[in-house]
């Protein structure tokens, strides 16, 4: 989502641009707008459409899509500094709890519970060239970074949240994982390029197996032209006079006898009287 932006439309009517990303909260697009237009963000809230936006939330979770458009609403109550209620989960397993303000940093925090002596050493030594580590919300917040990473910029003004604590080398893990693909690339690359020479050894030399298999074909001479003979259309055979069937005498004298009855008993008929 790189290139991500919203538009905040201000209470004075002007619209203002925020550049934000997947992680970025509702609570840190709130303070960009008003420091822009010199408003305090403790007494704003934002709304997009009819929907008022959770400040914990990110832009991931809160479901707003590229270049919207949101609003800059009064809130009924102004936000004040509270108390949050920390829990820090560490790799053994164990559980640090405590209250801070929100405008605490992670770093205070971790050297909070490294004074009390119950969690052992949270913050390693530079000579060890290792750094803690803080997960929140997909979020990782590391070395220097902790020391301005507040709860309130974490979108934590009040309530309850969970950390997860960690510690990794000062040389980032990224350079392996940028590089580890480049290799697999060109180790595929060159799988790819063996692959395809052995199939084009393996067409040439199917085809060169056709071609001596292939039986030998007489070569014509150009002159002598192959001419096939015509077939002559099949003459339909007329029924012949001869082939009739002939009718009987008996038949012809009846058929005769039929007619002349016919007849006399036309002449028989006694006539209409026309006076």
């Amino acid at each position: 989502m790189a290139g991500t932006c919203v538009t905040v439309l201000c209470p004075n009517g002007r619209r203002v641009v925020v550049t934000v990303t997947p992680n970025t909260s509702i609570l840190q697009i709130i303070e960009d707008a008003c420091k822009k237009e010199g408003f305090n963000p403790d007494q704003y809230k934002l709304k997009h459409l009819h929907r008022m936006l959770d400040i914990s939330s990110t832009v991931r979770y809160a479901g707003l899509p590229n270049k919207c458009q949101l609003e800059l609403v009064e809130a009924d109550v102004p936000r004040t500094v509270e108390n949050v209620t920390v829990i820090i989960a560490t790799d053994s397993g164990e559980r640090l709890t405590h209250d801070f303000l929100a405008t605490t940093t992670l770093w205070e925090i971790l050297t909070y519970h490294e004074e009390c002596g119950k969690s052992g050493n949270l913050l390693p030594s530079p000579d060890s060239e290792c750094e803690p580590v803080i997960v929140f919300t997909m979020r990782r917040i590391r070395g220097e970074e902790l020391k301005t990473t507040t709860l309130r910029s974490l979108a934590i003004p009040s309530g309850k949240c969970m950390l997860r604590y960690s510690v990794s080398s000062v040389h980032s893990s990224k350079q392996t994982i940028v590089s580890t693909p480049l290799v697999k690339t060109r180790t595929s690359r060159q799988d790819e390029a063996e692959h395809l020479e052995s199939k084009k050894q393996d067409t040439s030399a199917q085809a060169s197996s056709q071609e001596k298999t292939r039986p030998e074909v007489q070569n014509i001479h150009p002159d002598k032209t192959c001419v096939q003979p015509r077939l002559q259309p099949m003459q339909q055979e007329q029924p012949s006079c001869q082939s009739l069937p002939k009718l009987s005498p008996d038949l012809v004298c009846s058929s005769q006898s039929i007619v002349s009855d016919v007849n006399h008993s036309k002449i028989d008929l006694p006539q209409p009287n026309t006076t």
